[in-house]
Parts: C-alpha cells; structure tokens; sequence
C-alpha cells in the first residue's frame, strides 16, 4: 500500500487528520479454519452473477491453501421467459425458483454443497448466520430490512472464533445503466494498533446514501426485450464484478482503502467511494 508522507514544520510525523483512511477486516475472515460464510440475497440480475464469480472465488482461495467459502442463496422468485438471456438461467429453468436452480448449478460445476432458501430475506435462521452478507435487492426498503435484521442478531450464536456473527454487508443498486456497490460494517470491527494510516473501526451505512426512491425497480417485464427496454444487458455483470472485487480485497488482502464504487456504462466510467 502506498504511503503519503506529510512533515509538519517542526519534524514530526503526519497529523492523524492527513493520514490515508483504511479498514482492517476482522480476524474471523482470516485467521479461521472454516470456510467463510456467505448469505447472498437475491439472485436475480445480478445475484446469478455474483454466484458464478464466487464458485470462482472459492476456488482460488483452496488453491491457496485456504478453506475458501460456503454460500446460502436466498430468493423467493421463479424464473420467468424474460430472466433468460438477461441472467443465467435456461430454457428450461423456467418456473423453478432462481436459488434452487443457480445453486444446483454450481455445486455440480464446483463440487460444492452450497444451500438454497427459496423465501425472502425476512426469514432470518441465526444458527446460519455469515460473516459477510450481499445484498443482490431490487428496493431501499428491501436493504433496510436486512441491515435491521443483521444487526440486531444474536449474539450468542457465534463461535469461540467469532463465526455465526455478521460483520460486512456488501449491497449493489443500479438503475438502467448505473449503480453503485458499496461496503458496510454492521457491527464495529476493532482495528490493530497502526500508525501509518487512520484506521476505522466502522463503515458508514449504505442507508445513508441511497435516497427514499433510488435504485427502485420497476415490476417484471414479460420478455426478454421489454426488460432490456428498461435496464441495460451489461449493467448486472458490471455490477457483480465490482462486489467481487471488494469481497476479494477482504479476503485475499484483509483490508479495504475504499467503501464501494459507482459505475456509470453511459459514460463508461467507474468512480471509487473513499472511507468516510
């Protein structure tokens, strides 16, 4: 990590206010001997996406001598004739609930005994509950509830090495062609002792940023071209790509420097969200 270097006039070293912001991720994402679960909500548009990238994920983290990860999809919705083309499901996917039939998928490409819960994220079960959740939702309403839900769990199904609590929420929002990924702590995370960067302890709310109405989505479309009427074919995978980058920052590099991003494929542009 590149370092600023900044002298006041008498000698001393950086004042804490100019120092680089960084979050150190807690220890359970590292120092475990369990894989390291993962509750994704929704696995539509991009939820089907960010699925695959984390088979991919799993994978690389074994090949480093890791335990690697172990996911709970949840989505009560049945795929309909326009989620084909636009998200991963085929033909023949067509009625069968989306978490069901993505996650078969991937447990017979990877050999993994990932678990499908085709019902909505209300139905919170604390003995499974992760480390990490993604947020894959298509309302503000819909997030809210799953922070009040993750935050106020319960304590006392954790682990003697901390799992069985959520610590990180990862949530992405688009609209037609733009969105946003973002990271949050939903609990505090206590930092290392440091004195080269400004650590925090937590992670500002994504709540706090989303206006009422941002990022809602509209009802579901009857085919494929009427949905891509609404929202563009790449935005979703644009989107998956960008949680999977800052869940692989969390796990591989144990830190985080920035909160999120926000894309835009009008302009073909992808901004950071520095720590606040």
């Amino acid at each position: 990590m590149k370092k600023k270097t900044s002298l006041s006039n008498n000698g001393c070293q950086q004042s804490f206010q100019n120092k680089e912001k960084i979050h150190y991720v807690h220890p359970v994402l590292y120092n475990h001997h369990h894989p390291i679960n993962i509750k994704l909500i929704g696995v539509g548009g991009t939820g089907c996406m960010v699925l695959r990238e984390l088979g991919r994920i799993n994978v690389a983290l074994q090949k480093l001598e890791r335990p690697g990860i172990h996911v709970i999809a949840c989505d009560p919705d049945v795929v309909s004739e326009s989620n084909v083309g636009r998200q991963l499901f085929l033909e023949n996917d067509i009625g069968k609930n989306k978490a069901v039939s993505a996650i078969s998928k991937i447990n017979r490409v990877w050999g993994t005994s990932w678990i499908a819960e085709p019902i909505k994220h209300e139905h919170v079960f604390p003995e499974q509950n992760p480390s990490i959740i993604i947020s894959c939702v298509d309302s503000v309403e819909a997030r809210r509830q799953i922070v009040e839900s993750y935050q106020t769990g319960n304590p006392v199904t954790k682990n003697a090495e901390g799992t069985g609590t959520a610590y990180y929420l990862i949530d992405a929002g688009n609209g037609d062609n733009f969105g946003q990924v973002q990271v949050m702590t939903l609990r505090e995370v206590k930092q290392p002792k440091k004195t080269d960067y400004h650590t925090l302890d937590e992670i500002k709310s994504v709540l706090d940023i989303y206006p009422k109405k941002s990022l809602q989505q509209d009802g579901p479309s009857c085919s494929l071209a009427q949905a891509l009427g609404r929202q563009d074919l790449m935005v979703n995978s644009m989107m998956a790509n960008t949680i999977c980058v800052m869940l692989w920052q969390m796990l591989r590099h144990n830190y985080l420097m920035y909160r999120g991003a926000y894309i835009n494929l009008a302009d073909l542009t992808m901004r950071p969200i520095l720590l606040g």
